[in-house]
């Protein structure tokens, strides 16, 4: 983990939320980066075997860390926080399961992506109302831009494997597994980002129509909550176009 390159890669995020309207100063990036390193170290409690199964203590002082670095202790956030950890668990206990499913692997291995942390980041910053945040419609959209993370994720062990790291890690279970070719693989992750993108044009539509003829009282709302949501998936994005071993 090369913490300057981060360092730069969160600069780079720091763009990416203007161009969502969304203006953090440098405490506040400097927290987010700090989330992440805590993120990874999380990771590498449960990827190598020297670690695992982790230590109470260890996760107990990452916990407090992140904890630490939420806006005002946030509710949205240290349930962000509670929902990673839970999923680190639960994707740890996946491998063996010969009667695993794509869809369940998903629904299980998401909720491990640290990028939920950074979303409730933004919106516990903007005090974002918690009935907004866990609307179906934003719910079901978080869910959608974890997914596409995690399949980015595993896609990235097949077309630019890191043989050092996968050497030392835990054999885990990978999206890849459920394909029958790595072209099936490809046509699948284009297929949920295109779907994806479509719904959030539908939305950039509809709550700008709302917003501009004050049908909603909550369109305002709405629309910063999918702006902190999809600022990380276009961050991932953009930071997998300048170097495809990010992610990993």
């Amino acid at each position: 983990m090369d913490q300057k390159i981060i360092l730069n890669y969160v600069k780079l995020y720091q763009h990416l939320l203007e161009r969502h309207q969304i203006l953090l100063d440098d405490q506040d990036l400097n927290n987010i980066y700090h989330l992440i390193l805590l993120v990874f170290k999380l990771d590498d409690l449960y990827d190598r075997p020297e670690l695992n199964p982790p230590s109470p203590a260890k996760l107990a002082k990452i916990k407090t860390a992140m904890t630490s670095l939420m806006p005002d202790y946030n509710s949205l956030g240290l349930q962000a926080i509670d929902s990673v950890f839970r999923g680190m668990q639960d994707e740890s206990r996946l491998i063996g399961n010969r009667c695993l499913s794509l869809e369940h692997y998903l629904k299980v291995s998401s909720q491990s992506i640290g990028a939920s942390i950074i979303m409730t980041y933004l919106v516990s910053k903007i005090k974002l109302d918690p009935r907004i945040w866990y609307s179906d419609i934003i719910v079901k959209f978080n869910y959608q831009i974890n997914v596409l993370i995690r399949l980015a994720n595993d896609y990235l062990d097949i077309v630019a494997p890191d043989r050092s790291r996968s050497v030392g890690e835990i054999p885990q279970v990978k999206a890849s597994s459920f394909f029958a070719s790595k072209s099936h693989f490809t046509r699948f992750l284009l297929y949920r980002y295109i779907v994806h993108k479509l719904r959030y044009c539908f939305y950039q539509v509809k709550y700008r129509y709302l917003r501009q003829s004050k049908l909603s009282p909550h369109a305002e709302e709405y629309w910063q909550a999918i702006a902190c949501s999809e600022s990380v998936l276009d961050w991932a994005v953009q930071v997998y176009l300048i170097d495809r071993n990010s992610c990993q």
